[in-house]
């Protein structure tokens, strides 16, 4: 598998909205992903089938009605071409779009929406469904309060596939739990992750409603109410950040069900975020992070450890 959502460089100093650039109404990022696709299937030992996630259609605020006419026919054109590659290769490559919050495709079911009305019924639905899938990231679902449940039923009710999960874990404060002296501490903490480099979309929850706020900084403007779940992937197998909390409850809950349901090609553990993270925050070394995550997700994957 790649992960072709980002362009450039993503750890860069500053990425921000960069990372939603070029989007796919544009020529650049058809070549890009089309040149991904290239080396996914001339990789040694490739299988007869890979995939690649991608970025949700450009980032929401860009992406006007004509942007994304463009991007859902260069999508649709895409397939054409990666039916060609699986011509010449044998191998299938599939490109798995993934939501994530603020972009045009913010949500699974709005995905579900797009395959819906705007990919399939096109005269090319048997290639859609083969070389266009849904990248199920449970960092971004958690945020947007997400049903996944309901999403992967009307997902499959169209034939489409989910190409890759990726396992990750959001940050999550219910400061309608703490008296004030906890939420002064846990706001205290929060601060910490408002770093420069990535975006950190903010949703927040409350008496059922749901608001949204493009970055940290600008949530942390905002009086501390409601539940907040934050666009900061921390590793996977952290239940708490000192009086904070994270999805890891819920990420548990997603790995059951998604693992229950089959058809998931790939699993890819998808925290980058390690040198991000407040240095109090952070596990000993680099390579021991990456081994617990991986070894907690193979646990958890198997039924062998509860929440």
């Amino acid at each position: 598998t790649l992960n072709a959502f980002p362009y450039g460089d993503f750890h860069g100093e500053r990425v921000k909205k960069d990372v939603y650039a070029p989007d796919w109404s544009t020529p650049e990022r058809v070549r890009y992903t089309l040149g991904c696709a290239r080396i996914l299937a001339s990789l040694p030992g490739s299988r007869t089938s890979a995939g690649l996630s991608t970025l949700p259609l450009g980032w929401g605020a860009a992406m006007d009605a004509d942007r994304l006419e463009a991007a859902c026919t260069n999508l649709l054109e895409l397939v054409e071409s990666l039916a060609d590659l699986e011509s010449e290769t044998g191998c299938r490559i599939h490109v798995d779009l993934e939501p994530e919050p603020g972009c045009a495709l913010g949500t699974m079911d709005e995905l579900a929406t797009c395959f819906e009305e705007r990919l399939l019924g096109q005269g090319r639905d048997e290639l859609v469904r083969r070389h266009l899938g849904a990248c199920v990231d449970l960092c971004h679902a958690a945020v947007m309060f997400e049903d996944l449940e309901m999403v992967l039923a009307r997902l499959r009710s169209l034939g489409i596939p989910v190409g890759k999960v990726q396992v990750s874990n959001a940050i999550e404060v219910d400061f309608d739990s703490m008296d004030e002296t906890r939420r002064r501490e846990a706001a205290g903490v929060l601060a910490t992750f408002d770093e420069p480099r990535w975006m950190h979309q903010v949703v927040i929850r409350r008496e059922g409603e749901l608001s949204f706020h493009e970055d940290l900084g600008d949530a942390l403007r905002e009086e501390q109410v409601g539940c907040w779940r934050v666009h900061f992937h921390v590793p996977v197998h952290v239940p708490t950040l000192g009086p904070i909390g994270t999805t890891r409850e819920r990420l548990v809950q997603d790995l059951r069900l998604l693992s229950t349901e089959g058809g998931v090609e790939t699993w890819e553990v998808e925290t980058y975020a390690w040198d991000a993270l407040p240095e109090d925050r952070r596990a000993s070394t680099l390579a021991r992070s990456i081994a617990d995550e991986v070894n907690w997700t193979r646990e958890q994957l198997a039924g062998k450890v509860d929440p």
